[in-house]
């Protein structure tokens, strides 16, 4: 594991990192109600994580951390109950970017491999050139 350098809480010494082995989302569209009336989508999160927190810390932390990570859900659902709008604008950019990435992907697989012999005179070029300059 690398430690992610984050200039708020630089890496210090007698300060303990937890290692993060894995973690992350899965959200699952949930079937629709069909009583409601209303276009009410819904879907379940599950938080998926494993970590080994090192140093000496207290059970009770640890669960504290782990039952109140999964919580900042709330936070997101208010956001985008607040601004729908906003939410609407960045997901035509995140899809526009999307479209973008998958644009070059296919560029990169339809390009050529050079074959091996026009790779090693690329290189027998470089090194020429690299010592005509330092003569």
């Amino acid at each position: 594991a690398v430690s992610y350098p984050y200039s708020a809480s630089p890496e210090a010494n007698g300060v303990v990192r937890a290692n993060l082995i894995y973690g992350g989302w899965i959200f699952e569209r949930v079937a629709k109600n069909e009583e409601k009336q209303d276009k009410v989508h819904q879907c379940q999160a599950t938080y998926v994580t494993a970590m080994d927190p090192k140093g000496n810390l207290p059970t009770w932390l640890v669960n504290q951390v782990a039952n109140d990570t999964p919580m900042c859900l709330a936070a997101i659902r208010k956001f985008i109950q607040k601004y729908p709008k906003k939410i609407e604008d960045m997901s035509k950019i995140a899809a526009e970017k999307l479209s973008k990435l998958n644009q070059k992907k296919e560029q990169i697989a339809d390009t050529p491999e050079p074959d091996s012999e026009d790779v090693i005179t690329r290189s027998q070029q470089s090194q020429q050139q690299q010592q005509q300059q330092q003569q």
